[in-house]
């Protein structure tokens, strides 16, 4: 892990290997929580049925464009359009949808500030039926950047699901 978090740090210019914390470290993880815990609840409309094209909105604004995953397979994949994001999320929630998905939940949240504007979260989520009971169990890394608008996600590497 932390040969990926100085990998990240060198991406952002930013000295992580050294142990440079933000002084507003706390604050920018409590914010980077908040982010997290609604962009799983962007999702969780989804599943639900709630108005979908909305929901589609809101998910794609989770993301900067361009935003980029590094799949399991080890293959970058870089969105450049909202649309891009969309289809992907639309095809991975239809796909757990079909599994008997109802709801996405965070079951823990490790958030490391990297510097001013950006923040590492290695982030655990459990994918629930109906009756509340885990299907399944899922990982994910995710980059979070900090613009004067607002929080969102530029790099994810999500675990083969």
């Amino acid at each position: 892990m932390k040969y990926i978090l100085c990998f990240i740090g060198l991406v952002f210019q930013s000295n992580f290997c050294s142990a440079t914390i933000p002084v507003n470290a706390d604050s920018l993880e409590k914010q980077a929580k908040v982010y997290l815990q609604a962009y799983v609840n962007h999702l969780n409309q989804y599943l639900s049925g709630e108005d979908l094209l909305a929901v589609q909105n809101k998910t794609s604004q989770d993301f900067r464009i361009p935003s980029q995953v590094i799949r399991p397979t080890g293959e970058l994949v870089t969105y450049n359009q909202a649309d891009q994001i969309i289809n992907g999320f639309t095809g991975f929630l239809e796909q757990i949808k079909s599994q008997g998905v109802k709801s996405i939940q965070w079951q823990q949240m490790d958030i490391k500030a990297l510097n001013d504007y950006a923040v590492l979260a290695e982030n655990t989520a459990v994918l629930l039926n109906a009756d509340g009971k885990t299907i399944k169990t899922i990982k994910g890394v995710y980059v979070l950047h900090r613009s004067a608008q607002n929080w969102a996600t530029v790099l994810r590497i999500p675990q083969t699901y």
